[in-house]
């Protein structure tokens, strides 16, 4: 018999979500502005790791915005959990040719999948309400898809 997999002792830096792990490399590195963290929010991640160290991030915020990075790389790597793969983005090799518009196009792309994500539930959701003939359901959900899309375009032509 087959135990559900368990969650990992430790975690490792997966494969793909680039641009996830880009603004976590880029935010353990403190090479992110205070613009750039407050677009970092936990439920736009979908890779737990990156989760993780962005709800880690708040308790280490400055007035200015900032974060102390010292004390979120100290906090992450004292629990053997993030140690390893929390060493291993604060060293990852990253040259970039224009840092800032890296950081906006990956902001960008995580917003968008974000935003698909969410548009994909409430689709749904407006799916059941028209099947199940409940009208003023299926104005609201209409007008919040309608209000998403405004909300992907405007980010699309930024």
């Amino acid at each position: 018999s087959h135990s559900a997999p368990e969650k990992p002792l430790t975690h490792v830096v997966p494969k793909g979500k680039a641009e996830e792990r880009d603004l976590i490399i880029l935010l353990l590195q403190g090479r992110l502005e205070a613009d750039h963290l407050a677009h970092l929010e936990e439920e736009k991640f979908t890779v737990e790791l990156y989760r993780e160290i962005v709800r880690h991030v708040e308790v280490h915020r400055e007035a200015s915005g900032l974060v102390d990075v010292e004390s979120l790389r100290g906090d992450l790597t004292s629990d053997p959990v993030f140690e390893s793969a929390v060493s291993q983005l604060c060293v990852w090799e990253m040259q970039l040719e224009n840092q800032a518009e890296h950081i906006q196009g990956c902001l960008r792309t995580l917003e968008g999948k974000w935003l698909q994500r969410i548009l994909e539930g409430v689709t749904t959701r407006l799916k059941t309400a028209e099947r199940e003939g409940r009208q003023e359901e299926v104005d609201r959900l209409n007008a919040e898809i309608n209000a998403l899309l405004g909300r992907k375009a405007v980010l699309m032509a930024s």
